[in-house]
């Protein structure tokens, strides 16, 4: 029998959990920190903030990025507060610095096995793609018609993808810089190693 004292801290985590959301979704979090010419006021990207998800992450704690291939299938984050160092997970190689404001392709991190470490305390916010999408065609926006497959996009949706792009040929021309100098390092030590 449940009885009436049974759930207080599950409804605790609820509220808070709900005022959190409707903080971020007041406030246009994540799409608001991007620019994206995008007001918090607009309602596709009010639910793409009711859909993300807050990470907290502080200093020195390791955030390891989720893989695109994982259930939640692709997702980004966006940097809301504070710094984190990406590193190679194994040596530890510094790969780069982002701070407040940048766009994250966690797939794309995941993929060279990589991690990121808060520098400062920091505050970041994970969408899927999958509701990404789902917000930037719910609307029907006015004189456009679907292209065979595709339902009309927001505006914004296109620009998001196109930082998105970008945030990767930037990263994984750092991330493919480390990893040589780390291949790199290894060879001259195996070189040195066998006495020549």
């Amino acid at each position: 029998m449940i009885k009436d004292g049974d759930f207080k801290m599950e409804a605790r985590a609820l509220e808070f959990l709900r005022n959190e959301r409707r903080t971020q979704a007041n406030l246009g979090l994540p799409m608001s920190l991007l620019n994206l010419q995008t007001t918090p006021s607009d309602w596709s990207i009010k639910m793409v903030a009711v859909c993300a998800t807050r990470l907290v992450v502080p200093p020195r704690a390791i955030w390891t990025p989720l893989p695109a291939d994982g259930p939640d299938g692709p997702v980004f984050s966006v940097l809301a507060k504070g710094r984190v160092e990406a590193l190679l997970s194994i040596s530890r190689r510094h790969v780069s610095r982002l701070s407040a404001g940048t766009f994250v392709p966690e797939g794309l991190i995941a993929s060279f096995e990589a991690i990121m470490v808060g520098e400062l305390q920091s505050e970041a916010y994970r969408v899927r793609l999958a509701d990404l999408a789902v917000a930037a065609s719910s609307s029907m926006v006015e004189g456009k018609q679907w292209k065979g497959y595709c339902p009309p996009m927001q505006e914004w949706y296109d620009r998001c993808r196109l930082l998105e792009k970008d945030s990767i040929a930037k990263l994984r021309f750092r991330f493919e810089v480390a990893q040589g100098a780390e291949q790199g390092s290894a060879s001259v030590a195996n070189f040195q190693d066998q006495g020549c």
